[in-house]
């Protein structure tokens, strides 16, 4: 919503970075469904 762009690609480098906390937050909305 800031940018006005729905959908954002990022690269490989970003997903796959020790500092992205992707798969962490999705694994803690699992415990609360």
């Amino acid at each position: 919503d800031k940018f006005g762009i729905k959908e954002m690609e990022i690269t490989d480098e970003v997903f796959l970075a020790s500092y992205a906390h992707q798969f962490e937050q999705a694994e803690n909305r699992l415990h609360t469904i």
